[in-house]
């Protein structure tokens, strides 16, 4: 019975040591993993109410150039992923806002696929238009210098649903407190300063980073020197002439003419010449 025992206790403690090990692979693996993994998180900006892509305006060409770059060098891997999100300012009404924000993703993911022609859908693609961004404007607040009304509007944000309904009918909301804020000062100011940053697309990529292999470099082959002494030193053989001598050819000073024609009209002429030099000669 006791070796029974030890025998399950045994069992026990290998299948526990099996399960750590398999538990221990899985999250270095995990972690492996998310360390090759790179997330860039990017902003287009709009103007007001507007959603077409203005690569002129506050500095978007960069953004764009960066984001296409990413997506036609990672865009066909099957690692990468692109979440577009798109957001507007508290102006206008509601519906509009949600549509805006909405056709400024549209928009984006239209312009991308058109410069870089790397097609952009699920399950590549995720994209959701969400109207005002509240959380983002509270940021926006957070992070901005202080101004009077600041901590009451951060309050009214955090805490004042968007739509207060009494007996069916909406009487108030999160925009209308703001509004209400020192007389409208609040809400003049955050207009100025920091709706600006609430027309957007937030472009996040998620991709692996390619890693070129290193390159291999051939060696050049050396060729061994040769050592050798004097007498083991080759004699060199003289080059073969490449004409020959011409040979001597006498030199004559002395010669004895005669006109053939004048000979065949029975004009009989003879005429002696004699050599001075190669330029004159003598002659009778």
């Amino acid at each position: 019975m006791r070796n029974l025992n030890q025998r399950f206790s045994r069992r026990e403690v290998m299948n526990k040591q099996i399960v750590l090990s398999v538990v221990s692979f899985l999250l270095f693996s995990l972690c492996s993993y998310a360390q090759s993994m790179s997330s860039d998180t990017l902003y287009v900006y709009f103007e007001k109410d507007k959603a077409h892509i203005d690569p002129a305006f506050d500095g978007n060409k960069k953004t764009l150039d960066s984001i296409s770059g990413l997506i036609s060098r990672y865009g066909r891997t099957p690692q990468f992923h692109i979440s577009v999100t798109g957001a507007a300012s508290p102006e206008g009404t509601t519906t509009f806002n949600q549509w805006l924000s909405h056709r400024r993703v549209e928009s984006l993911v239209e312009y991308m696929e058109m410069r870089t022609g790397v097609l952009l859908s699920a399950p590549v693609l995720d994209s959701v238009g969400m109207g005002v961004d509240w959380d983002g404007l509270a940021l926006s607040i957070e992070r901005a210098e202080a101004f009077d009304g600041a901590d009451e509007a951060l309050s009214i944000i955090r805490d004042t649903p968007i739509w207060i309904v009494d007996d069916g009918k909406v009487t108030g909301g999160r925009l209308k407190s703001i509004k209400d804020l020192n007389g409208g000062r609040v809400y003049r100011y955050m207009m100025e300063h920091l709706f600006f940053y609430q027309r957007r697309v937030q472009v996040v990529l998620q991709y692996v980073p390619y890693v070129p292999p290193a390159s291999v470099i051939k060696a050049v082959p050396t060729v061994p020197a040769v050592v050798c002494s004097m007498e083991e030193m080759p004699v060199p053989v003289p080059l073969a002439r490449t004409a020959s001598v011409p040979e001597y050819e006498p030199y004559y000073r002395l010669a004895l003419k005669t006109n053939l024609l004048a000979d065949i009209a029975l004009m009989p002429s003879l005429e002696l010449e004699y050599l001075i030099n190669g330029q004159w000669s003598v002659s009778a």
